[in-house]
């Protein structure tokens, strides 16, 4: 559980770009270290998440449903650091650069674009 935890954005960029290569220009770090964190996150789910091809990559069935689950937690995850940034700030302390709570170098952080789905229910009224 804890690749999955620290690689969930790095899962959801890729999906987004269908490019390992423009993703990881996003997230400012090399292809082949974002390749080689998916395939260990692929390993420790037991299945493969994209199907690979020369020029994109695409969602398997389980990437999918994965991406769907990742999106909810990062975007809840993102709720609760700006309510407990804006907590902060109103008691005069600066926040820092973090991106679904994991610290990013500044110029990643803000080439990644911050999940906006709307209004994230609760996990108990969250239709998967």
């Amino acid at each position: 559980m804890g690749t999955l935890l620290r690689d969930m954005p790095l899962f959801v960029e890729v999906a987004r770009q269908k490019s390992f290569s423009k993703a990881a220009e996003n997230l400012d770090m090399y292809t082949s270290t974002l390749s080689r964190r998916i395939a260990g996150l692929e390993k420790e789910m037991g299945v493969p998440l994209f199907l690979r091809n020369t020029r994109n990559v695409e969602l398997t069935g389980s990437g999918k449903t994965l991406l769907e689950r990742c999106e909810y937690i990062l975007t809840e995850t993102d709720n609760a650091r700006e309510v407990v940034v804006g907590n902060m700030t109103k008691a005069g302390r600066a926040g820092s650069a973090v991106h679904a709570g994991i610290r990013v170098p500044l110029r990643a952080a803000r080439r990644v674009q911050p999940l906006r789905l709307g209004v994230a229910r609760h996990p108990a009224e969250h239709q998967f």
